[in-house]
Formats: C-alpha cells, structure tokens, sequence
C-alpha cells in the first residue's frame, strides 16, 4: 500500500518526466488517459488517479506548478 508521502514523491517524479516530452507526446498521453483507462492507471506498481495524471499533464503544457 502507498502512503500519502509516497504517493506525492510519486506525482513529482511522474511530473518531472512529462516536463522532458514533448507537446505531441504529452497530448498523445493524455489521449491515452481518456480514452483507455478507467478512474485509475498503474505506474511501477503505484495506482495513480486518472484525473491526477491528467492535471499533471495540463499543468505542464500550460507551465505551471501542480
């Protein structure tokens, strides 16, 4: 199980990768989360929420911090 502090380092490291993609690869990213997964996705065995994932990939495009 994941805790809290976990779960946020996790969120940080998965915000600091998507800041290396590029626009399309962030925008194919978040096709992927719409359209293929339900309310939560498994990264290296961690259960993300979708919507956590989809504000990441927003606050990136847009330069700002999550």
């Amino acid at each position: 199980m994941t805790t809290q502090e976990e779960y946020k380092k996790y969120l940080m490291e998965l915000e600091a990768y998507y800041k290396t993609l590029s626009k399309e690869e962030l925008d194919e990213m978040e096709h992927l989360m719409d359209d293929t997964v339900g309310d939560r996705v498994c990264f290296d065995d961690v259960d993300i929420f979708k919507e956590d994932v989809i504000r990441i990939i927003n606050a990136v495009r847009s330069k700002t911090e999550i």
